[in-house]
């Protein structure tokens, strides 16, 4: 059974223990997109599975760790360390994206949406989805809006500043996909070995010199 882990563990994208648990995260993450569209379907139908109060912020607490585990935290060793690969950030930064709107619509669904004021007001999991998709990008057509509860009013705040940052991140992905000279290359937490050759090279200068 070790073996097979570790072989498992060795097929796994990323050069890394870091970049590899933030691909674990991702493909994770994918299935839970997955879940949770059947789980959308199937409350279409009436036969909802997250009722629970709690399913909605708990979903939440989880996709803002994946953002800021995954997407914010590649962003920061790039800047540190080394270059991103453009096309797995993009990849990741779509899948925060798709969970954002679906992990938000599950909260909605549960605290109520309300197109005339009055609340509680139940509605179907496809209104939840496009309110949801409309407060994340911050388009606010107006139509739907929360129910008129602190915490509701408060989550539907940090809703639209998420998805500013998630637009934001959209752009630095296409210019880094602009950018790149491989941009399916694999992200690295090491410096490349040109980059260290030049490094080594300028130490030796600065000592000679």
């Amino acid at each position: 059974m070790g073996g097979r882990s570790r072989r498992f563990w060795a097929r796994m994208p990323g050069s890394r223990p870091g970049s590899k648990w933030r691909n674990v995260f991702s493909y994770f993450s994918g299935l839970l997109i997955l879940l949770l569209a059947i789980e959308a379907i199937l409350a279409q139908y009436q036969r909802p599975l997250l009722v629970e109060p709690v399913a909605g912020p708990a979903l939440i607490v989880y996709v803002v760790v994946y953002f800021l585990v995954v997407v914010v935290g590649v962003i920061f060793l790039t800047s540190r360390h080394f270059r991103p690969s453009a096309s797995r950030l993009a990849r990741d930064t779509l899948i925060s994206i798709a969970l954002t709107i679906l992990c938000f619509a599950v909260f909605y669904r549960n605290t109520g949406i309300t197109l005339d004021g009055s609340c509680p007001q139940d509605v179907p999991p496809s209104d939840a989805i496009y309110f949801s998709a409309v407060t994340f990008s911050t388009l606010g057509y107006g139509d739907f809006r929360p129910c008129p509860y602190v915490a509701s009013r408060l989550v539907a705040a940090f809703h639209a500043i998420f998805g500013n940052l998630h637009l934001g991140l959209i752009v630095g992905a296409a210019f880094f996909f602009a950018q790149s000279d491989d941009p399916s290359g694999d992200q690295t937490g090491d410096p490349s070995e040109e980059d260290r050759t030049k490094n080594d090279g300028n130490g030796r200068n600065r000592d000679n010199g």
